[in-house]
């Protein structure tokens, strides 16, 4: 959602630039400058286009309520379970990293230990040792695609302890 919803703000604002009106980076930029740019009778914009980009704001209206919406719960769910309330303490940590994080690797247990659960997201390199003999692997992309793709901010602020030890406790 978050990307149609990004989308959906870089198509009006190549419309307007097309049109030669200059819009701001961001989203609170967007929202001021298409609104003055669609209020302004005397720019080159017609009539179809300001009905295109009325039409595209209602839209970008309805997706981040639901935006805002579909975050609530999320923020209802993570305060309402001891896994990610713990993994909340953790710093860079938020609702939406560690609901993803517990929904990815459960209540962690089958880690034995938090190396094997920064491997299992592709943190820290794979390690096959037999015999005494260590041998380390290449850091790869080969994780958990779900947490790699959903756990940016954990992985970010992953230490190895922190955790797997706030999902254990």
């Amino acid at each position: 959602m978050v990307r149609n919803r990004t989308g959906l703000m870089n198509q009006a604002r190549a419309f307007c630039i097309e049109y030669g009106l200059a819009m701001r980076t961001g989203a609170g930029g967007f929202h001021s400058d298409i609104r003055r740019h669609l209020g302004n009778e005397e720019n080159d914009l017609s009539g179809a286009m300001r009905t295109l980009l009325t039409s595209l704001l209602d839209d970008l209206d309805q997706l981040e309520r639901r935006i805002a919406e579909l975050s609530k719960e999320i923020e209802a769910i993570a305060h309402s379970d001891e896994t990610i309330k713990r993994l909340l303490t953790i710093p860079g940590i938020g609702p939406l990293g560690a609901t993803a994080l517990v929904a990815a690797a459960g209540d962690g247990k089958q880690f034995k230990k938090a190396r094997d659960m920064a491997a299992w997201l592709g943190l820290v390199p794979a390690e096959h040792s037999s015999g005494g003999k260590q041998n380390l692997l290449g850091i790869s992309k080969r994780g958990n695609g779900y947490g790699l793709c959903c756990t940016n901010r954990v992985r970010d602020s992953f230490r190895e302890s922190s955790v797997v030890a706030a999902m254990h406790e």
